[in-house]
């Protein structure tokens, strides 16, 4: 969700709570319980996956709220080895442990073929931690004047991101919160 001032006034719920990712910061999302609103940021992946409270609204604005998260991730970060998975490598992985050893060989080399041809050009050479949901995007909808072509595609993408994640080659897949193309 797209997260603004005005949109977080606005947003109430019944009972309970829910949350409300914010696309422009991974991990960032405003919990809305009947009382309080709240920030939080998911960090960590499997079993270090943890939830950090960074503050309440209105106390913590947006902004506030985003700095606090892009410095807590960069913390993260600076702790975590620099040797961090390429795009590419992290391909030759999925093709080796999930395509050749969970598909049948034909719905293996077409999605070979399509991540291949579609994804790798791109973002074959970027660290998957720097991939956005938007550089995503922009591959996905350059395909979408061939319908079939293009929801095959972001199949398989979702396929892969979803492996690197369970591998923890990084901690949130770009695909969450991309709906299929129609």
């Amino acid at each position: 969700m797209h997260l603004t001032d005005i949109a977080i006034k606005a947003l109430k719920v019944e009972n309970g709570q829910r949350d409300f990712a914010d696309d422009a910061i991974p991990g960032l999302a405003l919990r809305v319980g009947k009382r309080a609103k709240t920030f939080t940021l998911v960090m960590g992946a499997g079993a270090n996956r943890r939830r950090i409270k960074i503050g309440r609204y209105p106390d913590l604005k947006l902004a506030a709220a985003r700095s606090k998260a892009k410095a807590l991730i960069g913390e993260q970060q600076g702790k975590r080895d620099q040797s961090t998975v390429v795009f590419q490598t992290a391909f030759d992985r999925f093709i080796e442990l999930h395509l050749k050893t969970k598909n049948k060989p034909s719905s293996a080399a077409e999605t070979e073929r399509l991540i291949r041809r579609h994804l790798v050009p791109t973002l074959g050479k970027l660290r998957l931690e720097a991939i956005t949901k938007r550089e995503v995007a922009e591959v996905i909808d350059g395909l979408i004047s061939t319908p079939a072509e293009c929801a095959h595609a972001f199949t398989a993408a979702r396929t892969f991101f979803r492996f690197c994640e369970k591998r923890g080659y990084l901690s949130r897949s770009p695909m969450v919160g991309l709906d299929a193309p129609t």
